[in-house]
């Protein structure tokens, strides 16, 4: 990556019919094969992607559990023949879980810092920050980055409706990171070989205690520890396999780790 997409677009949209109710065409059709149909449509509106570039594949589920539980996201851009190195996310928030993947994939990018002759990047914070929309721990996603610091939210509260440039949001602690024009390729690089060192498993548990911060809830138990910890991790043969870290604790016998991706 060369250059830092300043804006979100959406440049392709699609859906399936609406067929899944008890009469419906569809009713016996399983919802990854309908996503798959969805992913497909998508790129196929976009002919020129390289689809190993893709950085992310966010899917939002109202109801994760039987043929659409787990993490569908990443079942169904296999079935849509993406590359396995493409990772997956599936969002839940119900019938919000559509909006809010849209959120997510807009709001993970790195902001550049840019000099006086380059086009500019800037961030703006709405009222809708600070509280409409409270995650599954009761909190707004600001309130949970800075970790409940009343002086601290204030302060970035008396920045709504200003545009802010790299160096402005960094300072208040709006973005992780703001390289300038010489080391943006670089920071992006380690950014993502990074994250793909990881294996599935960590990346899985590191989200969950994430996205689902304190102060805990009885939603938070239920969406983290239980989602992500006991049907996904303990599940996995790297924590219960021959060789895996539940299975050797106490032994002596050195771990195993099964790092292909799922």
């Amino acid at each position: 990556m060369s250059k830092q997409v300043q804006e979100a677009y959406i440049v392709a949209a699609t859906r399936t019919p609406v067929g899944k109710a008890p009469r419906g065409m569809f009713r016996n059709t399983r919802p990854d094969d309908l996503l798959v149909h969805a992913l497909k449509s998508v790129l196929a509106q976009a002919p020129g992607l390289d689809k190993a570039a893709i950085g992310d594949v966010i899917i939002g589920c109202a109801m994760p559990e039987a043929e659409q539980g787990m993490n569908v996201a990443r079942i169904a851009l296999l079935l849509a023949d993406l590359p396995n190195t493409v990772p997956g996310m599936t969002v839940n928030r119900f019938c919000s879980s559509g909006l809010q993947a849209v959120a997510l994939a807009a709001d993970r990018v790195y902001m550049l810092d840019t000099q006086d002759e380059e086009p500019s990047a800037s961030l703006m914070l709405s009222r809708m920050n600070f509280g409409p929309l409270p995650m599954v721990n009761h909190l707004s996603r600001l309130a949970a980055r800075f970790y409940q610091d009343e002086q601290q939210i204030n302060a970035v509260r008396q920045l709504v409706g200003r545009k802010l440039s790299a160096q402005e949001s960094l300072e208040a602690g709006l973005v992780t990171a703001a390289p300038d024009s010489l080391d943006w390729t670089d920071e992006i690089r380690l950014a993502i070989e990074g994250r793909a060192a990881l294996s599935p498993d960590a990346l899985t548990g590191l989200e969950a205690n994430l996205r689902f911060g304190l102060p805990e809830t009885a939603e938070t138990r239920i969406f983290g520890r239980l989602s992500a910890w006991q049907n996904w991790i303990f599940s996995r043969p790297n924590a219960v396999g021959p060789t895996g870290a539940l299975k050797t604790y106490g032994t002596g016998a050195p771990i195993k780790f099964d790092w292909g991706r799922v």
